[in-house]
């Protein structure tokens, strides 16, 4: 009979805590005791959570608008050019030498261990480099893009359109890239503080600011490059430049300063971000930037175009799922700084079951809605074959289990396990996918790079996790259990 009534009475505990949440936002915990900071970490995870949500869920309701808005205006094939250009170097601002996130887990550290004298030295030595980085992908734009072989990389039939826009567009793309390296460090200290609402609430700004933009390109009748810098430039520029402001004024001691730039700094970011450099490019080019990059390759560019449209509407809930979960990733690195195992393995027990029961729930909504959805949305040019669906849908269901352990496997700053998937399982997904590519068709190009990637970091993320666990380095046998923990 307890056996049986195990799950309402799990049910009833979790309603009871969810019912907490209102007077946890409210009140100022005692930052003295482990229970007081364990409430204070969930109370910032909760309002980063929200903002985020709120920010995206923007995005949301201005993807419903935008993208059936820009595919009438520009047409199946410039639209699919976008796309493809867009996911063949999106991961450029990841390429920073991993100093953003190394930057990110070195200033939690040092909230959690109450020092404000390094993290001056740190975020100006960030700054000023990834400034730099920033300057460099300009004068690549202008200087180097001119020579590429553009048009044999992306085949564009039967558009002169497109073909004369491909070279402007590349440039759009990577220019605004380009404001990713030094805005996206300011997300990352607001993210070290557990306040990455601030940075959130000025990035839903700029998206509201882009739809009007938007508007007024269509009304002028502008080309395809000044429709992608209208785009994506202003969520950049609204988040740094607003975010870092209201950071500094209320934080001094994260203020850059014209001497704090300091060689051991930055190699201590190094450290950790040159790791998490491979990570977190690799796996982008293996599960962003490969699919598409494949279909416009082997098949024709508009073959692009249902398969980002599928993707852009299941990361919907995808994107919900890693607000909640990724906003813990400066609380993980904190409680682990501090010593508190007994949270960490709390809170990643809490976001698995979470993760598993919304995306569950969602596999099965796109599988009875999703074609009439996107066929209504976006036209019947956007529809995918249910192949397609499927393995798009497959791969989000998985994905959201592993980014639990993800996050927590970057907040510990363990990248093994992840490095060692993207050798055994996501370049030979991307290799099996192009050598068969005529075999396969378009969904079975999906399948085998979506799938097998991304199942492959699964299963060794969530082995290193629990041998994690079992580090006493990391999580001492002294620790509290679960039962005993404050919660």
């Amino acid at each position: 009979m307890a056996r049986w009534l195990s799950p309402w009475v799990r049910f009833r505990g979790a309603a009871a805590r969810f019912g907490e949440l209102p007077g946890l936002l409210r009140e100022t915990p005692d930052l003295s005791t482990d229970a007081g900071r364990s409430r204070d970490r969930y109370r910032k995870a909760a309002f980063s959570s929200a903002a985020s949500l709120l920010s995206w869920g923007l995005q949301i309701v201005l993807s419903l608008v935008t993208i059936p808005l820009t595919i009438r205006y520009l047409g199946e094939s410039r639209y699919g050019l976008w796309i493809t250009i867009t996911a063949a170097i999106g991961f450029l601002p990841f390429a920073d030498l991993g100093i953003g996130t190394g930057l990110q887990n070195k200033l939690a550290e040092c909230h959690g261990k109450d020092d404000r004298t390094r993290p001056r030295q740190l975020v100006t030595t960030a700054l000023a480099t990834l400034t730099g980085f920033c300057l460099l992908l300009i004068a690549m734009a202008f200087f180097l893009a001119p020579h590429l072989p553009l048009d044999q990389w992306i085949k564009i039939e039967n558009d002169p359109v497109a073909q004369q826009e491909l070279l402007p567009t590349f440039q759009a793309v990577m220019l605004a890239l380009a404001l990713g390296f030094p805005m996206g460090a300011v997300r990352r200290m607001c993210n070290s503080q557990q306040i990455g609402y601030l940075a959130h609430f000025w990035m839903a700004s700029g998206r509201f600011l882009s739809l009007v933009l938007l508007l007024v390109v269509i009304y002028f009748n502008a080309s395809l490059p000044v429709l992608v810098l209208a785009m994506m430039a202003p969520p950049l520029l609204m988040m740094g430049l607003g975010a870092g402001v209201t950071l500094w004024r209320t934080r001094p001691w994260l203020r850059p300063a014209w001497n704090g730039f300091r060689l051991g700094a930055l190699a201590a970011v190094l450290h950790v971000g040159t790791r998490a450099l491979v990570v977190e490019v690799g796996w982008l080019i293996v599960l962003t930037a490969a699919p598409p990059l494949l279909l416009a390759n082997r098949f024709d560019v508009s073959e692009a175009t249902p398969y980002g449209t599928t993707h852009r509407l299941i990361a919907i809930s995808g994107l919900i799922l890693a607000t909640v979960t990724q906003s813990l990733w400066p609380a993980y690195t904190e409680a682990i700084a501090r010593g508190d195992a007994a949270w960490a393995r709390r809170t990643l027990g809490r976001t698995l079951k979470l993760s598993l029961v919304v995306q569950c729930a969602v596999f099965l909504a796109v599988l009875l809605l999703g074609k009439p959805v996107i066929r209504l949305w976006a036209t019947e040019v956007a529809e995918p074959t249910w192949g397609m669906l499927l393995a798009i849908n497959g791969f989000f269901l998985v994905a959201a289990v592993d980014a639990c352990f993800y996050t927590m496997l970057m907040a510990m700053s363990r990248f093994r396990a992840m490095i060692l998937g993207l050798v055994l399982f996501g370049g030979p997904a991307v290799g099996l996918a192009f050598v068969f590519a005529d075999t396969l068709g378009p969904a079975g190009i999906a399948a085998v790079v979506l799938l097998g990637g991304q199942g492959g970091r699964f299963l060794l993320s969530a082995l290193d996790v629990r041998r994690a666990l079992r580090d006493p380095a990391l999580f001492p046998a002294g620790s509290l259990p679960s039962s005993q923990a404050p919660r």
